[in-house]
């Protein structure tokens, strides 16, 4: 047998060559392309679960027309029904408050009456909701928490609320929007936030949330009802 034959056999031999090292990588290849299969189902997977997300999220979200008739009747405004004093009077609002040393409830009317047209209706909100979706607004003034207000500031809206004064106060009048909230679910859109901006009240609602209460209702356009129910709608029940 020549050199080269010797060699050649014991090449064979050796582990990690000729038969066995073809074997291997057979095998290492089958491997990967498993491996490689499982990632691409996981991608899709994923895929598809974001995609779902995002339509359902989107369509919670454009769904904002609303009949006001059918708001008003919602478990959450059952407890702050319109009270009517005498007959032609304009319905009024009562919101109860919590540990408030002046007074224990506030009257409030709307801002907009049935016979404006004007496509308003009532919501009731939650307080709290409602304040952490208006300090998100950066493109409006924000008012800062009621403790931090000078004295005068807080006498004059404390006696502005005051239910012994003759003139009943309207109730805030606010608008809304969605937008992606700044979080990790937020950035791919799986999940927004409401913003709210005060176009009147935002003294009231704050010294209402402020005094203890809980819940009270806001005026806002038609369009923008579902939306603030979404967000900030009140859970009390009937």
């Amino acid at each position: 047998m020549t050199r080269f034959e010797e060699d050649i056999g014991s090449a064979s031999k050796r582990p990690g060559t000729g038969v066995a090292a073809r074997t291997v990588s057979v095998r290492q290849k089958s491997d990967v392309k498993a491996d490689l299969s499982c990632f691409c189902h996981g991608v899709a997977t994923s895929f598809r679960a974001f995609v779902t997300a995002r339509r359902r999220a989107v369509g919670q979200l454009t769904r904002c027309i609303i009949d006001p008739k059918s708001l008003m009747s919602t478990p959450a405004l059952r407890r702050a029904a319109p009270i009517v004093a005498t007959a032609g009077s304009e319905p009024v609002w009562i919101v109860p408050l919590g540990d408030h040393a002046h007074y224990d409830h506030v009257r409030l009317k709307r801002v907009f009456g049935d016979a404006d047209d004007t496509h308003h209706c009532v919501v009731m909100v939650d307080a709290r909701k409602l304040l952490e979706c208006a300090d998100r607004d950066d493109t409006d003034y924000v008012l800062p928490p009621v403790g931090d207000w000078h004295n005068g500031k807080i006498r004059g809206i404390r006696e502005f609320l005051d239910p012994r004064n003759p003139q009943i106060p309207s109730m805030p009048y606010v608008t809304i929007a969605a937008r992606r909230s700044r979080t990790w679910l937020g950035l791919f859109g799986l999940e927004r936030e409401g913003v709210v901006g005060f176009r009147n009240g935002q003294h009231r609602a704050r010294y209402l949330a402020h005094a203890g209460a809980e819940a009270f209702p806001v005026e806002v356009h038609e369009r923008e009802a579902r939306l603030l129910t979404l967000f900030c709608g009140a859970t009390v029940a009937a």
